[in-house]
């Protein structure tokens, strides 16, 4: 039922992660790492990689 219910519901996302998605495409020669991928999102690196896991299930 769980599975059901996560295609019924609309995608929820943060919207910081679009934004640095966009930053990162735009400098895809960047070397980057969770620190400055945390850092460019405003968000302490756990809470940032926590965050990208729930919006990649």
């Amino acid at each position: 039922m769980v599975y059901v219910m996560s295609f019924a519901q609309p995608h929820q996302s943060d919207n910081r992660l679009w934004k640095l998605w966009n930053v990162v495409e735009q400098n895809l020669e960047q070397d980057w790492t969770l620190q400055s991928l945390s850092q460019l999102a405003c968000l302490v690196k756990n809470i940032f990689v926590g965050s990208v896991k729930n919006n990649l299930a």
